[in-house]
C-alpha cells in the first residue's frame, strides 16, 4: 500500500474555517464577556462554570478541531492579562527605590519576585492567573485596565472567530489557533492595555508620599 504520512489531529485545527460554524457566544457580546471571565475567575466560577464550558466546547467539536473559543478567551483574559500586570510589576514596582533594592537584595520574596515566577508559568504554561489578584486588589486602575483588556481582546476572538486554548506555551497556543494572527493580535492588546495599567498605577503609587 502506499505510504500514508501521519497528521497529529491536534494540529488540524490550524487552517480551519469555523466561519459556518456556531460561535458559543454571540459577536458583538465579547467585551461583556471578557469582563465576566475576569470577574469569574475572581468568585470561583473558573472551576465551576468556565473550564467545564472549555470542554464540553472541544468534545462538540469535530474530531481534529478540538480548539475552543472559551480556551482562546481563557487565554487572554486571563494568561495575558496577569502576564501585563506582572511585567509591568517588574519594569516598575510599585514601591520606592529604597524598598526596590532591598527587595532584590534579599535575592526571594516580595512583588518583584511573585511577577517573575508568575510571568515565566503563564507564558510557558498557560496558567497561575491568581499572582495578579493582589496587584488588582491594591489599585483601581490595575483592576480597571485589566477589564478592559479582557474585553477588548475578547471583542477580537469573536470578530474574527478564533479558537485556540490555554494551559500551552503561548506560542503554542497561537500556533494551534485557527486564526494564528488574531490569536497573536488579541494576545498583544490584552497584554499591552494590562501593562499600561500596571505602569500607571505604579506610578502614581511610587509619587504618593
Amino acid at each position: 500500500p502506499p505510504f500514508v504520512p501521519y497528521e497529529s489531529p491536534i494540529l488540524q485545527v490550524q487552517g480551519w474555517q469555523c466561519g459556518s460554524q456556531p460561535m458559543p457566544v454571540p459577536i458583538g457580546l465579547g467585551f461583556l464577556h471578557g469582563c465576566i471571565f475576569v470577574y469569574g475567575s475572581k468568585v470561583g466560577w473558573y472551576h465551576s462554570l468556565f473550564l467545564p464550558a472549555i470542554l464540553l466546547e472541544m468534545d462538540s467539536a469535530p474530531i481534529g478541531q478540538e480548539a475552543s473559543l472559551f480556551g482562546a478567551i481563557d487565554e487572554c483574559t486571563l494568561v495575558m492579562v496577569c502576564a501585563g500586570i506582572c511585567v509591568g510589576n517588574l519594569v516598575l514596582p510599585p514601591s520606592s527605590t529604597k524598598q526596590k533594592n532591598q527587595t532584590r537584595e534579599k535575592g526571594k520574596g516580595g512583588m518583584a519576585s511573585l511577577s517573575w515566577q508568575a510571568l515565566k508559568t503563564n507564558i510557558l504554561c498557560g496558567d497561575f492567573i491568581e499572582a495578579a489578584y493582589p496587584s488588582m486588589e491594591r489599585s483601581a486602575i490595575i483592576n480597571g485596565f485589566a477589564y478592559v483588556a479582557a474585553g477588548l481582546s475578547t471583542e477580537i476572538l469573536l470578530q474574527r472567530r478564533v479558537l485556540s486554548t490555554a494551559y500551552m506555551p503561548l506560542f503554542v497556543a497561537i500556533w494551534l489557533s485557527n486564526d494564528r494572527w488574531g490569536m497573536g493580535i488579541a494576545c498583544f492588546v490584552a497584554f499591552v492595555v494590562s501593562l499600561c495599567g500596571s505602569l500607571v498605577a505604579n506610578a502614581i503609587s511610587i509619587r504618593r508620599p
